[in-house]
């Protein structure tokens, strides 16, 4: 629960910064946040009023993508970890 309540939070500190998720619809926006319990969120948000952020979809991602950080067990000569 404690995510939920960050995530919530960091999207409404982020909000004026972030660009439009849909061109010509300046009240939809997206972010993704790093969190404690799960790799990462994207988060779909439309303001409703100035002082209320509905979020309209979170995508779960449990892990960093294949080949996102380097492997540490991978051979130093092998050209595709470099």
């Amino acid at each position: 629960m404690a995510d939920l309540l960050d995530i919530v939070e960091q999207m409404a500190a982020a909000w004026a910064g972030l660009p439009p998720l849909v061109e010509g619809r300046p009240d939809y926006r997206q972010a993704v946040i790093a969190c404690r319990t799960v790799y990462a969120v994207a988060i779909d948000a439309q303001a409703l009023t100035p002082d209320v952020i509905e979020l309209v979809a979170i995508r779960i991602q449990t892990q960093p993508q294949a080949g996102a950080w380097p492997d540490p067990d991978a051979p130093e000569d092998d050209p595709e970890f470099d």
